[in-house]
């Protein structure tokens, strides 16, 4: 596995989903290594959960911040300057992943992300001495973010030279074979949340209550809607309470939306959490709201997982009608326009005032996300495009 998304140490709040397949893939029987960038604090090498972790140097600790906290992507965009960590990061990368394929014999390389994770892996199979197997899986932001004519030459590079490609959603798939006119077979196979641990229905909806954001605060996000809507939520219902999980670059500039707009006694930002705790917190809300839209630059979601998380917690999940979220989610009566705030506004208060029919409809896409996205189900899809 080559990834720049992967739990530093345990309990951290960064997203864990390729810990959590390779985890998975490794009670299939594959021995699994994850190669992933290192970062002041952890551990360069470990067993986790029986996958081999080798968190590899870019750079001296001190310097190495272009991973984790929010993304390369969303870094690069804030703080352009980061660029020059780039080549020390692809190179390390690369050298890293070269030694370890050798040394331990690696048969296939799983590359997260198109680039530079995608590109990598194909250099690495073009120099091999002996047959190496690449599976590319793209999540979203490397697919629809990373604009511009050389950005998509390589992207169809890696893409078309990559023994097998997975998307996490229809939408993907459809934006691969339309705009980069990919005619090659691609498989929708997306990641899992984990529905016995973690993510299951432990709360009696009586005992819920409010309004509950989980994500990332970036502008894809579209945390600031979600603002603008529940301070007129509030003329209706004052006492309701909205909570946002999570943290991000926009974290300053949507507590400045809240004191503008006087809510923030209603408002209330807990930042960052690892996944037991974000669990607990879809366990004690009554809605789930996902503001999702795209974003200036065209990044947007590429599935929308945590509305997956949320339904399987037994929330009235309210989601905005991106077409990749209907992989997850697509019952109308709890859909909003993406980047609207009125119609969000609407879709809040019409399932408030109709909860018993919000639930309702809620139970049902909850059966179907359970079924669809567990992990042995989703690990069974990943052993059969290995194999």
């Amino acid at each position: 596995m080559l990834t720049t998304t992967y739990p530093r140490w345990q309990g951290d709040s960064e997203p864990a989903f390729v810990h959590f397949l390779s985890r998975e893939l490794v009670k299939h029987d594959l021995d699994v290594h994850v190669l992933a960038p290192h970062c002041k604090g952890a551990l360069s090498y470990e067993e986790l959960d029986g996958v081999t972790v080798h968190r590899f140097r870019y750079l001296p600790d001190r310097l190495e911040s272009l991973a984790y906290e929010g993304g390369i992507v969303p870094k690069l965009k804030r703080s352009p300057w980061l660029i020059w960590q780039m080549p020390f990061l692809f190179f390390s990368m690369f050298l890293f992943a070269l030694a370890d394929i050798r040394k331990n014999n690696i048969t296939h390389i799983h590359a997260h992300w198109v680039i530079p994770q995608g590109l990598i892996a194909i250099v690495i199979k073009k120099i091999m001495c002996r047959p190496i197997k690449v599976l590319v899986t793209s999540h979203g932001a490397d697919l629809f973010s990373l604009k511009g004519r050389f950005f998509k030459i390589m992207k169809i590079f890696v893409l078309r030279k990559s023994d097998a490609v997975s998307v996490v959603s229809e939408e993907m798939k459809l934006f691969c074979q339309e705009d980069l006119h990919l005619n090659r077979d691609i498989s929708v196979s997306s990641m899992g949340i984990d529905t016995e641990c973690s993510f299951f229905d432990r709360t009696d909806f009586q005992d819920r209550n409010g309004f509950l954001f989980v994500g990332r605060l970036v502008e894809k996000k579209g945390v600031a809607d979600l603002l603008y809507a529940f301070q007129q939520f509030l003329v209706y219902y004052p006492k309701e309470k909205l909570t946002i999980v999570g943290d991000g670059f926009e974290m300053e500039r949507l507590k400045k939306i809240t004191a503008k707009l006087e809510v923030g006694s209603s408002v209330f930002f807990a930042g960052a959490h690892p996944v037991n705790e974000v669990a607990e917190y879809l366990n004690k809300a009554r809605f789930f709201v996902m503001p999702s839209k795209v974003a200036a630059d065209g990044d947007q979601e590429g599935l929308g997982l945590v509305a997956a998380e949320s339904l399987a917690s037994g929330c009235i999940s309210l989601v905005s009608d991106l077409p990749a979220i209907n992989d997850v989610h697509n019952e109308p009566f709890l859909k909003f326009s993406a980047g609207n705030v009125e119609s969000l506004l609407s879709c809040m208060l019409r399932c408030y005032e109709q909860q018993g029919i919000a639930k309702a409809l809620a139970n049902e896409q909850k059966t179907k996300v359970i079924q669809k996205f567990s992990w042995d189900k989703v690990a069974v899809n990943y052993c059969n495009l290995l194999k």
